[in-house]
């Protein structure tokens, strides 16, 4: 492992991104509608099977055992969805193409989507080094949570005139969207990567 470390760090294995000498492995992306629809087929058909075996195995026991959804269906439905989304970035499917590129000026600076056809079959991903995903979660979204936690003690302190009540209810609130996020996010993560709640601790 340390042999394989040292390597990495001189720079004598394969760079890991999607552009050939680049280890950019975050990116903006915009598929074609042909591609989203594909996708979306796939995640559903997965959500289908598994509640409809769900639902009959609590019919014949009478409540649910073993896994909340099926894990023989969930794996031929995540192998069909990783063998299209690898074909995808192959570039292997037929009349679709794929770009991935930098991002533009105007794009870096007001955060503009770059223009696509409507009914194009170009998808493009936008190499996105600074991380941008995080606005996505609560990482990287400091100011926001701070503005919310000041408003909600404002808020608080001038009804009660208590300062003991506002810092309470600015706690109370801060757990609750940590609740929520967390709730949320599991589920969201469970639909998305075809895995069993129980395996996201």
């Amino acid at each position: 492992m340390n042999r394989n470390l040292k390597r990495e760090e001189d720079g004598l294995c394969a760079k890991r991104g999607l552009l050939k000498d680049s280890d950019v492995q975050s990116f903006e992306i915009f598929v074609s509608k042909e591609v989203r629809e594909r996708y979306d087929k796939a995640i559903r058909g997965a959500g289908q099977l598994a509640a409809a075996r769900a639902g009959r195995n609590q019919q014949r026991t009478g409540r649910r055992r073993g896994f909340a959804s099926t894990p023989e269906d969930l794996l031929l439905r995540q192998r069909e969805t990783n063998t299209f989304l690898t074909s995808f970035l192959d570039g292997a499917l037929e009349r679709e193409t794929l770009t991935v590129r930098e991002k533009g000026y105007w794009e870096r600076l007001v955060n503009l989507p770059p223009e696509i056809a409507p009914n194009t079959r170009e998808s493009i991903f936008l190499a996105d080094p600074a991380g941008s995903f995080k606005r996505l979660l609560l990482a990287g979204r400091e100011l926001d949570l701070v503005v919310f936690h000041v408003v909600v003690y404002a808020l608080f302190d001038m009804r009660f005139a208590n300062t003991f009540v506002a810092i309470f209810a600015t706690y109370t609130a801060d757990l609750l969207v940590r609740f929520f996020r967390h709730q949320l996010a599991v589920r969201n993560i469970a639909r998305k990567t075809l895995l069993d709640t129980r395996f996201l601790l």
